[in-house]
């Protein structure tokens, strides 16, 4: 009897190879956003929970296990423009959420800096920043701010972004 199939193995392979390979601890430009979102609410605590870095290294090799995943087609694709992705999630606790969240002073930083603001994101128990950074004409970076009363997400990719 097989215990487990080849897709079921190649799956494990790809999140082993991601794991393995990526970086631990969130970023340091990671940590300033989490900082500043955090001076905005001094009541609420922001639990770490996951983070990760992967750099070219270990995209190069998540790219060489993808190919032999045969589920992971689409990833492929948009695999072969990355070459960099830093996560990182924290679990808020907080009492009040305010509607009124200000543009973090590192977004406005940022913008000052050159990136673009895609979109912003402000519901009543929400909101969210969508960056982007040209060089030339491709976009290399991009930079993702989520943030609701149970969770602040944290996402940066680098590469040749156009196609992804």
């Amino acid at each position: 009897m097989k215990l487990l199939g080849t897709r079921t193995m190649g799956l494990a392979a790809l999140a082993a190879t991601v794991l393995v390979a990526g970086g631990c601890g969130p970023a340091r430009e990671l940590k300033q956003m989490k900082q500043d979102i955090a001076r905005q609410f001094p009541e609420a605590t922001f639990d770490h929970e996951i983070s990760f870095a992967i750099g070219p290294g270990a995209m190069a090799l998540t790219r060489a296990v993808a190919s032999f995943v045969p589920d992971a087609k689409d990833a492929r694709h948009w695999l072969e423009d990355v070459d960099r992705v830093e996560v990182a999630v924290y679990e808020v606790h907080t009492d009040e959420f305010s509607s009124r969240i200000e543009t973090p002073s590192r977004i406005e930083e940022m913008v000052a800096e050159g990136w673009e603001l895609a979109a912003r994101v402000r519901e009543k128990k929400e909101s969210a920043w969508i960056l982007y950074k040209i060089d030339g004409d491709s976009v290399r970076e991009v930079f993702i701010v989520s943030l609701d009363r149970e969770e602040l997400v944290l996402v940066k990719v680098k590469g040749r972004l156009e196609r992804v």
